[in-house]
């Protein structure tokens, strides 16, 4: 094994994954295997508890190198499916992919389903590279072009002539054709992972098979072994395999050119993080070819240059708050979404169990079941949380760090690494701007106003911007208090509905405190509100809606949530007090319809006041209706409504009850009927609220009919020029079957597991329905967001902090940040509609441009756009 610290494949410094990979693989070597390639004794004994995590990767190495010596040697009958593509491949490559794959299937919690087509796609991958190297190897020296190709970005650091092909396009011309694309497809692939996936479960001692039930559902899923799960609970999961594959980078990103070039110094290494994920080949066409004319006429698209900018943005660790986050895991503090370091206690067994009545032992069990359950999410957490970590730390060691950016197929901005700021507010807080400015006044203000928001005590962020600033005077000393000493004053710093950009907010004000020379780096937000609605009422002009989304001018924040909050709560207590039930109940399930006298009806009935009561006892907010009203408009329905509901208060209720901060759930036993009942009730109560979005809805879904009746996918070109595909197909379920390891048994045992392939030639209407307005809004959102960078930069602005709907710059621009986000949504909707456009553009792929599928363009309203100018709540 000594060599292999020493291998350095051409493939693997142009392959980005690859890279990773044997960079992660030669640490783990190199700090765990003697100068003989051994294992080192003196680092690893019997006696050493780590033992089982450091020995993982020889071990499944070995095991999958046995799997593929005893193929060789096996009499009689054919090889394994896999054997003949797999024999000469470097089996340590392969046991790194396999302990990674899994190690993300335990903090992603996907099904041990998906981790094998993950494996799969992965062990696909290199055996494609070993072909791309043995191919390069037997070319006369003179035409070898791998190594040429790396040697020459490496040296220039540099690819702007080799980017502007694909190493793939250059093997291609070099003759290169590979055979696996020939020889897998959909489920064929499969078998290819089961000696990996063997191996790591035979040998690895670091990850199982468990069973999740769900309702009517088993799921089999991948987790930690009980030896692993104490490994981590140590924070002594000294593996290094547990490092993402994809991470920041210390050099400026190299900017995008075209569809497969961009953020990484090589051809191949882009080629692997392309400018849209998840595209399909006819958006991919399509970019391809607008990109082709623009080249010709010397200019770049306008989202190109956005996405430029934004993963231009220097930054680097907000040191304090690593310091903070830290504190928080190892003390065990409860934060609000903070991750939960400590299991949940399962509940004693009742001594007089053989006693209790069968449904009093299936509540014991299914409590049991419950906790079986949150402790596995508990490893999740941990998992990802030690993988944070790990990646703050590294990066506080440099001056600056960049994330690379890409696009969804809508034309949403990402980044492409794990860890970035589009996380919850521990993660989101250990960012600041590398561009750190000394603070003006009116950077200070904007300090105070951003305290305020994410603080959001008493709902102070619903109130003026003169209010906001009142409230951070009059707060200063609590302010610089959890500045200065985040320990002692934590009661109140994690009180907040952002605790630790609050807090991290605290620590920058109390430094321009101590010293009018500090230069400040922390981002500072401006939100959109309610910025789908916005979307739908800029577009038909919908001057009602617009009010409530704060698109006109007024003296103080208009807020939808807490308006459809209000109207909730009356009808409430309309319910509770039995008033007008029946008119209620049939304007709230229409299917009741005729069937007053049927016994379904009068449970229903009986139950609704009940319900009604236990959700006044609880309170109705606005935080109680957000989640809804901000989905309404993306097509989310009374169904998904009630997922939501569930997921955002009966869950945390739940967990609540198990941690013994409260004694019982207050909707216990009826926890679904409560979703469902209140799901009911804002649907309607939304659709009363906002008439606009539910016009826009429904002209966007005639559009899908139109198309889909042609079997078509629907194609739209966004305001910024950005061409958006949606195309959902059919799936077709495939059953395969392999042998699968069973660590109980101890031995492999014939498994099937069920694969799915897109069915191409059949577009799926009921799912294109559903997601056309979601994915129209998007589209606008993510145009309004790169068109606000755009306008930024003419302003000198270079800085960005953007997540969809919210904006950030730093402290001194962001007075200027606030001017050009107006000017950019005003831009976006004066003197066009959105309705009109996608219309002619979708008469354009139609074969029957005038069918009656299509609806009339909705009604435009009396919304002067040019009053957002003067909007101080529509941005704030």
């Amino acid at each position: 094994m000594e060599n292999i610290m020493k291998k350095s494949n051409v493939i693997d410094e142009v392959l980005r994954e690859r890279k990773m990979l044997e960079r992660g693989k030669d640490r783990y070597l190199k700090r765990y295997l003697g100068d003989d390639g051994q294992l080192d004794k003196r680092r690893s004994s019997h006696n050493n508890p780590h033992n089982i995590i450091k020995g993982a990767l020889s071990k499944v190495s070995k095991d999958i190198q046995e799997s593929i010596e005893k193929e060789k040697t096996k009499e009689g009958g054919r090889p394994s499916r896999w054997y003949s593509e797999m024999k000469d491949l470097d089996v340590d490559i392969l046991a790194y992919l396999g302990l990674v794959t899994c190690f993300e299937a335990v903090t992603q919690s996907l099904s041990h389903t998906s981790c094998i087509v993950k494996i799969a796609e992965r062990v696909e991958r290199e055996i494609w590279s070993k072909e791309l190297r043995d191919f390069d190897s037997n070319l006369p020296k003179e035409d070898r072009f791998l190594k040429g190709v790396v040697d020459k970005v490496t040296k220039e650091h540099s690819s702007e002539k080799y980017r502007k092909n694909a190493l793939s396009a250059i093997a291609r011309k070099k003759g290169f054709k590979s055979k696996f694309k020939e020889r897998w497809k959909g489920k064929d692939k499969i078998p290819f992972a089961e000696p990996v996936i063997n191996a790591v479960l035979r040998t690895s001692g670091v990850f199982e098979i468990w069973e999740k039930s769900i309702p009517k559902k088993t799921h089999k899923m991948v987790g930690l072994t009980y030896e692993a799960r104490q490994m981590l609970d140590k924070m002594d999961f000294d593996s290094m395999w547990n490092e993402p594959m994809l991470a920041p980078i210390t050099y400026k990103p190299i900017a995008w050119e075209s569809i497969d070039t961009g953020c990484y110094k090589d051809d191949v290494v882009a080629s692997f993080v392309p400018l849209v994920r998840a595209a399909n080949s006819q958006q991919r066409q399509a970019i391809r070819h607008q990109l082709k004319l623009k080249k010709l006429a010397g200019e770049t698209p306008d989202y190109i240059k956005a996405l430029n900018a934004i993963q231009d943005t220097p930054l680097t660790i907000n040191t304090f708050m690593l310091e903070v986050v830290n504190f928080c895991w190892e003390s065990g503090e409860l934060v609000d979404k903070f991750p939960r370091k400590e299991y949940y206690e399962y509940p004693d067994r009742p001594e007089n169990y053989d006693e209790l009545s069968d449904e009093e032992k299936k509540g014991w069990r299914l409590k049991c079941k419950e906790r079986m359950i949150k402790n596995r999410e508990v490893d999740g957490a941990r998992a990802v949380f030690d993988q944070d970590i790990r990646t703050a730390r590294e990066l506080s060691e440099y001056e600056e760090f960049y994330l690379p950016w890409n696009l969804c197929f809508r034309g949403r901005c990402y980044p492409v690494p794990f860890f970035n700021y589009h996380r919850d507010s521990h993660v989101k807080s250990l960012f600041l701007f590398r561009n750190k400015q000394k603070v003006t006044s009116d950077g200070f203000n904007w300090l105070c106003i951003h305290i305020a928001n994410v603080g959001d005590f008493d709902r102070i962020s619903k109130a003026s911007l003169d209010d906001r600033l009142k409230w951070a005077v009059d707060n200063q000393e609590m302010i610089y208090d959890c500045g200065r000493d985040f320990i002692t004053n934590i009661d109140k710093w994690k009180s907040a509905d952002k605790p630790f950009e609050f807090l991290a907010a605290c620590h920058e004000f109390a430094n321009i405190i101590d010293d009018e020379d500090y230069e400040c780096g922390l981002p500072i937000a401006i939100d959109g509100s309610c910025s789908g609605v916005q979307h739908y009422s800029a577009a038909s002009l919908s001057d009602t809606d617009g009010a409530m989304v704060n698109l006109t001018k007024t003296d103080k924040p208009q807020d939808v949530y807490q308006n459809v909050a209000d109207r909730v709560v009356e009808k409430l207590k309309k319910i509770k007090d039995g008033i007008d039930i029946d008119q209620t109940i049939l304007s709230l399930f229409p299917n009741y319809e005729g069937k007053l006298n049927s016994t379904a009806y009068r449970e229903r009935k009986k139950t609704f006041p009940q319900l009604a009561e236990l959700w006044l006892e609880y309170g109705v907010s606005r935080s109680t209706v957000k989640r809804n009203c901000m989905t309404y408009g993306y097509s989310s329905k009374k169904y998904g409504f009630s997922d939501q509901l569930f997921d955002d208060f009966m869950k945390p209720l739940k967990d609540k009850v198990m941690r013994g901060e409260i004694d019982k759930h207050p909707f216990q036993d009826v926890e679904r009927k409560a979703t469902s009942f209140l799901a009911a009730i804002n649907y309607q109560t939304i659709e009363e609220v906002i008439s606009s979005v539910a016009g826009g809805m429904k002209f966007f879904q005639s559009t899908v009919d139109a198309l889909t009746a042609e079997n078509k996918s629907m194609r739209w070109e966004t305001p910024i020029g950005f061409p958006v595909v949606q195309k959902y197909t059919h799936w077709n379920a495939k059953k395969v079957r392999i042998f699968l390891y069973d660590r109980v048994a101890m031995v492999e045992k014939r498994s099937q597991i069920t694969v799915r392939e897109r069915d191409e030639t059949k577009i799926d209407r009921k799912k294109s329905r559903s997601g056309i307005s979601p994915n129209v809004i998007h589209s606008m959102d993510a145009s309004h967001l790169m068109s606000t960078v755009l306008y930024c930069k003419k302003e000198g602005i270079n800085d960005f902090f953007v997540i969809h709907d919210s904006f950030a710059t730093t402290i001194n621009d962001t007075s200027r940040l606030y001017g050009c986000v107006r000017e950019a949504f005003i831009d976006m909707y004066k003197d066009w509609c959105m309705y009109a456009d996608i219309q002619d553009q979708i008469r354009q792929q139609l074969n029957n441009p005038n069918t009656n599928k299509l609806k009339e363009i909705p009604k435009k309203g009396k919304l002067n756009l040019e009053d957002i100018r003067e909007s101080a709540y529509c941005f704030s």
